[in-house]
């Protein structure tokens, strides 16, 4: 009867333990980093101020670290940079497109340790969030959690219902 009951328990605990990872598996998301950032801000609830873009080549390292606060991985697909018109306004917003997920979540972390929440010099990000689908990174930076945050989602939304 009690190894009955402990292989039962046992069993239960080891699939409950299976059961909680969350794996990104599926295809890869097939939009540019473009494409995903201009169907963020027009599905943004949020009012935005006027943005101006700046495609990131990996090869551009300065660029890269800058807003991205990290070396381009080798992987780098195709990347892009949101940022207010008017530099003084704390907000931008980055996507990064990996040519697999492989690595993704250290990449995402990295990314969000490391950038330069002072690199402005009249103001500083209080929000800086990633968020990673696939094969994407979303990178936010802000003084407006909220904002940050529904961005962050919109981001997700669009990625999961976007495969190859």
């Amino acid at each position: 009867m009690k190894k009955t009951l402990i292989f039962i328990l046992i069993t239960a605990i080891t699939l409950s333990l299976f059961g909680c990872g969350k794996k990104q598996s599926g295809k890869p998301v097939s939009l540019s980093a473009e494409e995903i950032a201009e169907k963020i801000i027009s599905g943004s609830s949020f009012e935005l101020p006027t943005l101006s873009s700046e495609q990131i080549s990996a090869d551009d390292k300065t660029s890269f670290s800058y807003y991205f606060g990290i070396e381009p991985p080798q992987s780098v697909k195709s990347a892009i940079v949101y940022s207010p018109v008017i530099a003084t306004i704390p907000f931008y917003f980055g996507i990064l497109i990996l040519d697999s997920e492989n690595g993704i979540s250290a990449t995402a972390s990295g990314i969000e340790e490391k950038v330069d929440r002072n690199r402005l010099v009249c103001a500083s990000y209080t929000t800086v969030l990633t968020g990673s689908v696939r094969n994407a990174i979303i990178l936010v930076c802000d003084t407006n959690e909220e904002r940050a945050i529904s961005l962050t989602n919109v981001f997700k939304e669009i990625c999961n219902n976007n495969q190859q």
